[in-house]
């Protein structure tokens, strides 16, 4: 209610009290103190909390806070350098894009959502290729990298469509269909059409027994 009421100061002063008696383990407080200090002005105050959140656990989020603040705080050429040599210190896991989403290693997934929210999708596709990241990631990367290098692309929509296949039902086959048809567009700009109709009929044979796929890629009008 205090914060809510403008009265900044006295915000702080009870959350100062209430981490020091409980600690910092409500991590809400401690945003809630930076947003306290960067409406007060006291930028630098703010930056730092987001600083010591974002190195307790990195995500967008908190680096789109650390952002927030720092360049109001003039401080943002530095923190960045800092938050970028963070994120790509994280332990790497190569190109493997297999298994269940859940169940796979980050790498520099982080990395690569902040490049990629920096619209540096160069900067991003040699992240991922250096540090690897999820099957999602990948995804995003790539579609990110094909505005100029269709052809990267492929190979990544190519192993996101054998995965998506493994689903076994009809929603995973005509999830499937769509990003062929994605392929496909990847495909004719990288002119390698005859590449992409030979692929799919070789994923055709490999699934013959699946009724339902060769319907998805019928109804999505891939190569027989």
């Amino acid at each position: 209610m205090l914060a809510a009421a403008d009265w900044v100061d006295e915000a702080l002063d009870w959350l100062s009290r209430g981490r020091a008696a409980f600690g910092d383990g409500d991590r809400r407080l401690a945003d809630l103190a930076a947003d306290l200090h960067h409406r007060a002005g006291r930028h630098g105050q703010a930056t730092d909390i987001a600083w010591e959140r974002f190195t307790a656990g990195p995500s967008l989020s908190m680096y789109q806070r650390l952002h927030e603040f720092a360049v109001a705080a003039g401080d943002w050429p530095d923190r960045r350098q800092a938050a970028l040599e963070l994120l790509r210190a994280q332990p790497t896991v190569g190109a493997a894009r297999s298994g269940p989403l859940w169940a796979q290693p980050p790498g520099h997934s982080i990395l690569v959502e902040v490049l990629l929210w920096e619209e540096d999708a160069d900067a991003a596709w040699e992240a991922a290729q250096h540090g690897g990241c999820t099957r999602r990631h990948w995804l995003a990367v790539a579609r990110a990298r094909a505005g100029q290098h269709p052809a990267d692309a492929i190979p990544v929509l190519e192993q996101e469509i054998l995965h998506t296949i493994e689903g076994a039902k009809r929603s995973a086959y005509r999830a499937a269909a769509e990003l062929a048809k994605e392929l496909r567009g990847y495909a004719e700009r990288a002119d390698r059409s005859a590449e992409f109709a030979a692929w799919i009929r070789k994923v055709r044979t490999d699934n013959t027994r699946r009724r339902a796929l060769q319907n998805e890629f019928d109804l999505a009008r891939l190569p027989r």
